[in-house]
């Protein structure tokens, strides 16, 4: 038999404004040279260090959480208020109405986007819930405006609620504004990923097939950017990043040689001694069978601290007859929600050509 040694699987570092790509060592026969991997910052010198999205913080994590609960109070207060005045018959029905339109969409986009924190499978809501929004604002700021121009019903008695039609105009006019930022903002996220770092993106639901290392794979949607595999490990065959959530992902196929048998049991003892290296206090949750498309493998969950950050990890691996596959996601440990659920559907989507 083939002599094989394993070095060690991968795991990534995570800094608070650079995203370190400290993907370690992959499978590989004794034969290949270990080499350190490019990071997403220059972790020996010999990877480019690169600023990279924003600075998430455990305060700025809690901002997010804190500004989505408001988001959603506020409007639902202004709303009830709003529709207690619709049966005052000295009460434009029409200014109360706009501000219970625009305060419904304002509450229902904060209501998606809190959504969409907390799974990556909850990005269609969003999207339905701000369609969804705008059309309700766009109908309050109308009725605004014709509540405004209302005649009261019996001379020198103006109707009540100008205020409200005001107001209406006023948030629904930043709701909007804020609308467009944030979708212009959305659909340039893929340039928060480094130029010399992105490759020609693929549209989602294109089948990437890579015959020499036998493994077929999905595209994800569009919040996953394709990125050139060597940056994050030299040795990976496929690399994305979510730039939103801010989770690494990477493929790793290695070819056995004749003759050369290695069990899924030893890849996962490799997988969690890796992590031992990088930190002697790791914590493992419990290995479990689990699918990568039809392809039968075993996954865990692993914690560990590397520098000064909290790192989540979840690995999967099969040994296979000709060749050992790695699936690889890592993030932030306050993300471990969304790290386990993108690997959940990324898992989904791969396959082998020839098992």
């Amino acid at each position: 038999m083939g002599e094989f040694r394993l070095r060690g699987l991968t795991h990534g570092t995570w800094g608070v404004r650079y995203l370190e790509g400290r993907t370690g060592r992959a499978l590989h026969p004794v034969r290949r040279p270990r080499r350190r991997a490019a990071g997403l910052e220059a972790c020996s010198g010999d990877g480019p260090g690169r600023e990279m999205i924003v600075e998430d913080s455990a305060a700025y994590g809690l901002g997010r959480i804190v500004g989505s609960l408001v988001g959603i109070l506020i409007p639902v207060a202004f709303f009830l208020k709003a529709t207690q005045r619709l049966s005052d018959p000295e009460h434009s029905r029409r200014c109360a109405l706009s501000l219970a339109f625009v305060m419904s969409g304002w509450a229902l986009s904060s209501a998606g986007y809190a959504l969409s924190l907390m799974s990556p499978g909850f990005g269609c809501i969003l999207t339905v819930a701000f369609i969804i929004a705008i059309v309700l604002i766009l109908v309050g700021i109308v009725l605004s405006v014709l509540g405004l121009a209302e005649d009261p019903p019996r001379v020198g008695k103006p109707l009540e609620g100008r205020g409200q039609a005001v107001g209406a105009l006023v948030v629904g006019g930043l709701l909007l504004i804020l609308g467009a930022g944030g979708f212009v903002a959305g659909a340039f996220s893929a340039r928060q990923v480094p130029k010399d770092w992105k490759m020609a993106q693929l549209p989602p639901g294109t089948t990437i097939s890579n015959e020499p290392k036998n493994f077929t794979f999905t595209v994800p949607e569009k919040d996953w950017v394709q990125v050139i595999p060597g940056k994050l490990n030299p040795v990976a065959d496929l690399a994305f990043v979510d730039t939103q959530r801010k989770v690494f992902f990477i493929l790793i196929s290695v070819p056995l040689s004749r003759g050369v048998s290695v069990t899924n049991e030893k890849l996962l003892e490799v997988a969690k001694g890796d992590l031992r290296k990088i930190d002697a206090a790791a914590r493992f949750g419990e290995v479990q069978p689990e699918l990568a498309g039809t392809v039968a493998g075993f996954a865990f969950t692993g914690d560990a601290r590397v520098g000064k950050e909290n790192l989540t990890y979840r690995q999967w691996v099969h040994a296979g007859r000709t060749h050992l596959y790695q699936l690889a996601f890592w993030g932030p440990e306050k993300s471990k929600v969304q790290v386990v659920a993108a690997a959940g559907q990324l898992l989904r989507t791969f396959g082998i050509l020839q098992p």
